[in-house]
């Protein structure tokens, strides 16, 4: 299991305006900012993961401030994770906390109750705007010399991601809300949330499965300087997030210093968790009982739609290479997109045993 830490190159504007005074030079160093959604019947576990931030020394929080955003997956998938009472899961399912990290507390008292409660209803997660203003708000109340991004939920990419939606180009997903049937964040949705925000981040970590990918690099190098992503899956426990701030707290850092030791120690903590965890060697990473899923793709009349079949049942899919994948800076660029029609293939991905992709040729190429 391999974590990539990429740098990317970008250009900023130091256009300044006389007539405008300046404003005073923010105190802290650092300004983590974290979005996430429990989505899958993992909030108890991202939670645990969350709550790492605060066993770091209460003394790099006057010089890095950590922020959050966080919704609960809806209630019945709640209590399908056997943590919560009836009672809870009614009153947290699909609720938005908004919050800064106070090291005389914990995760859970500050996802709680509350006094950091910021939507109590259904809201859209995924929703351009929402990230935008979350990056808005935590950069104005929270202002430091740098900024981090961190976007934590399910990630990875199945063909069916790859749907139009009110911009062209949509791909790739990120953060799956199913409070709203998996609404989830594409390469180009997460570009345009980002890039509309007041402020450029240092270093965006796509804290996700499966998000080491050219296209979504291609996406984010002008957002940024730095992208934190794991190549495969990641696992649900383990993380190190107190030597990331600790890292980032430290007098005159060197950046990527910081985040080569904070990546190293978080892969090694997963190793411990499942080491801990005595799993075999030989553990099937998938099953052949009735609840395993076969997906085959199969071309319906028109060469330019697709389905995708699950269990035996064909799903439409209307989407087509022209709408999603060759709207991609990284398609734009280097034209990939041809190489799958000619190859009859879909990009890579990460599947169990006999899953197969296959896109028609058509009669004129």
């Amino acid at each position: 299991m391999a974590m990539a830490m990429l740098v990317l190159a970008a250009c900023t504007s130091n256009d300044d305006n006389p007539a405008t005074p300046p404003e005073p030079e923010p105190t802290a160093e650092y300004t983590i900012m974290y979005y996430g959604y429990g989505g899958g019947n993992l909030d108890n576990i991202f939670l645990q993961m969350i709550n790492e931030v605060y066993k770091a020394s209460p003394d790099v929080f006057k010089k890095v401030n950590v922020v959050g955003q966080y919704k609960y997956s809806p209630t019945e998938n709640m209590l399908e994770q056997n943590y919560w009472s009836k009672e809870d899961a009614e009153w947290y399912g699909c609720k938005t906390f908004r919050w800064v990290v106070d090291p005389d507390k914990d995760a859970y008292e500050q996802l709680s109750g509350t006094d950091n409660l910021y939507d109590a209803g259904n809201a859209d997660c995924t929703c351009p705007d929402s990230l935008t203003n979350f990056i808005n708000w935590a950069a104005k109340a929270y202002p430091a010399k740098k900024y981090m991004l961190i976007m934590n939920s399910h990630g990875g990419y199945r063909p069916n991601d790859e749907l139009p939606e009110t911009a062209p180009a949509t791909t790739r997903g990120v953060v799956y809300d199913d409070g709203y049937d998996n609404k989830h964040f594409t390469a180009k949705s997460l570009h345009r949330a980002i890039a509309a925000a007041n402020v450029r981040f240092g270093t965006i970590y796509m804290w996700a499965c499966l998000m080491n990918n050219l296209e979504y690099q291609f996406e984010l190098q002008d957002l940024c300087d730095y992208v934190i992503a794991s190549t495969y899956s990641m696992p649900a426990t383990g993380g190190v997030f107190n030597v990331l701030v600790e890292q980032l707290s430290k007098p005159s850092v060197d950046i990527e210093q910081a985040l080569t030791t904070f990546c190293k120690a978080d892969v090694e903590s997963w190793d411990k968790v499942y080491a801990d965890a005595g799993v075999p060697e030989d553990f099937p990473v998938y099953t052949d009982d009735g609840e395993r899923y076969d997906f085959n793709l199969f071309p319906t009349d028109d060469l330019q739609y697709y389905r995708i079949e699950v269990n035996g049942n064909p799903v439409p899919w209307g989407s087509t290479l022209a709408d999603t994948y060759e709207q991609l800076a990284f398609d734009r660029a280097v034209g990939w997109s041809r190489w799958l029609r000619l190859n009859r293939q879909w990009p890579n991905l990460f599947c169990p045993k006999d899953l197969y992709f296959e896109l028609p040729v058509p009669e004129e190429e």
